[in-house]
């Protein structure tokens, strides 16, 4: 098997197929690739750092080290493109911490502003390749903001990508992804319209379905 989820308290292992989010001992789970198995290269990663086609994808920074990051179809991976963000010089910077030169690594350059995308690419993919209906997470932010773009790219999914309570700032971007959101009246100060769509989407007086 090219990966498998293993605990990192025990080491104990279960399929990556597998719908589990804890060990038994109540440990987390991470993906352990069997790096034997792979033939990998600092020649290969290196080659698709200016890879270009129609799938975004081939231009992600973080797809680029796809056999690293998750085994999955490659038709099946969603991406806007991410990562690969730019290294900006600072030589103030540089003068401060005692440097000839220095740089700093602008993940604001993600396509919803955040490093979040890094991860949702792959979590959303995974979701996809599931057979995942939904998504959801509990997020003041960023977050919400990264799985309702992600989530909005999979038109296989028929039901809605939940975010709870997210801040008022990422607001506009998740709606238009068509994102419902849960447990947010009694914490965000809305404006009154906003408020009465929301109120009725709780109610189960109007559904608020993924727009493309």
């Amino acid at each position: 098997m090219v990966a498998v989820l293993r605990c990192m308290e025990c080491g104990n292992k279960y399929p990556l197929e597998e719908t589990r989010f804890r060990c038994d001992c109540g440990g987390l789970l991470d993906v352990s690739h069997d790096l034997g198995s792979l033939r990998l290269s600092r020649g290969l990663f290196d080659g698709r750092s200016c890879e270009c086609g129609p799938e975004p994808w081939r231009r992600s920074g973080v797809w680029r080290f796809r056999e690293l990051v998750l085994p999955v179809d490659e038709d099946l991976i969603v991406s806007r493109p991410e990562g690969g963000t730019p290294l900006y010089r600072s030589p103030a910077l540089a003068r401060w911490v005692g440097l000839a030169w220095f740089a700093v690594k602008h993940e604001g350059e993600n396509p919803t502003g955040s490093f979040k995308d890094r991860g949702m690419t792959v979590g959303v993919t995974w979701a996809k390749a599931m057979g995942a209906k939904a998504v959801a997470c509990a997020s003041t932010g960023n977050t919400a903001a990264s799985m309702a773009a992600y989530g909005a790219l999979t038109p296989e999914a028929e039901g809605d990508f939940d975010a709870a309570a997210p801040g008022p700032g990422y607001l506009g971007g998740s709606l238009r992804s068509g994102t419902l959101f849960l447990e947010l009246l009694e914490r965000v100060s809305l404006p009154p319209g906003l408020r009465s769509l929301l109120e009725e989407i709780r109610a189960g007086r109007r559904s608020w379905r993924k727009r493309s």
